[in-house]
């Protein structure tokens, strides 16, 4: 076989991955992009809605859950509670009168597996009710996709990368409403 021919062949084989996998692999992207784009909106408008509400209902968690696995890939969605509480400081703190006038404020944390806990009890005879939150308090939501897409997937093919690419979104904010 002469270099001529070899030429030839590695050149098809050229064309072929320039005009067959660039434009599959594009596509994938641009998918990539409206499922990035769709699950923002998706977070944007629950977190929005928390916000708005101070409360999370069952049913608003399990539309959110569905609108996000409607996209096609399964989602890791973590939400976190800073409730905001006031402490007196006392100079004693085994004498409540040495009360010194001070205030301090403090933060703590409610875990994904604690506002569930109230969404879902684990007690089947009790039936979950709405996650409530005060005004000044903080959420945040985090939503990661299990799985790479099928772009990742053939850029790390092509590409041989290792890297672990995932869709992510974390959004939050300060708790505007009570509406219980």
């Amino acid at each position: 076989m002469s270099i001529k021919a070899l030429w030839q062949i590695l050149a098809i084989i050229t064309a072929l991955i320039l005009m067959v996998v660039f434009p599959i692999m594009n596509a994938f992207e641009r998918e990539d992009d409206l499922v990035r784009i769709q699950m923002l909106d998706e977070v944007d408008y629950f977190v929005s809605k928390i916000k708005q509400t101070g409360s999370i209902s069952k049913r608003d968690y399990e539309l959110f859950s569905s609108s996000l696995n409607n996209l096609g890939y399964p989602f890791d969605i973590q939400i976190e509670h800073y409730k905001q509480i006031y402490v007196p400081v006392y100079e004693n703190p085994n004498d409540f009168s040495s009360f010194n006038g001070e205030i301090m404020r403090t933060e703590e944390l409610f875990t994904d597996n604690e506002i569930k806990e109230v969404l879902y009890p684990l007690d089947s005879s009790v039936e979950g009710k709405s996650y409530d939150m005060s005004k000044g308090d903080y959420i945040s939501v985090s939503v990661k996709s299990k799985v790479r897409s099928k772009h990742q997937k053939l850029r790390n093919m092509i590409f041989t990368l290792d890297n672990e690419q995932f869709f992510h979104a974390k959004l939050g904010g300060l708790i505007q409403n009570e509406a219980y």
